[in-house]
């Protein structure tokens, strides 16, 4: 495949997801499974380190780290039982970020994540990983 065919499918894919989210959170779907487990699996390969790997924020790396991560299950319940997806969206993707980040360049996002998603578009793994971790809200 092309390098342009590749950014069309690419575009295509990123909009497909997009709209997906949007109806989802409209009420008006559910959120395919295909889109939870991709989700899963970025989520296990880049954030599990710190996270751990139930989101509660016992990753093996946490020790290391000067600010604990958060409990990633807690979301919904610490915003009166609303999962705030785009606040949640928006500190993955560096525009709100967290102290315990340092900045949006966070090396386990920078070079890792693009090794390997390689030519996934970043928003899409990032969108992915809010839906799963908006599954895995506990009640």
């Amino acid at each position: 495949m092309n390098k342009r065919n590749l950014v069309g499918a690419f575009i295509l894919s990123a909009i497909g997801l997009f709209m997906i989210a949007a109806s989802a959170l409209a009420g008006e779907d559910e959120i395919p499974h295909s889109v939870v487990d991709d989700g899963r699996r970025a989520y296990q390969s880049i954030c599990a380190s710190c996270h751990g790997e139930s989101g509660k924020g016992d990753g093996p790396l946490a020790v290391e780290l000067s600010t604990k991560p958060i409990d990633l299950t807690h979301i919904a319940r610490e915003h009166s039982g609303h999962f705030p997806f785009w606040h949640v969206f928006e500190t993955i993707d560096g525009r709100l970020i967290p102290r315990a980040h340092g900045g949006p360049e966070m090396p386990v996002w920078g070079a890792r994540s693009e090794s390997i998603y390689g030519s996934v578009p970043t928003r899409e793994w990032m969108l992915a990983v809010t839906f799963y971790i908006e599954s895995i809200q506990e009640k």
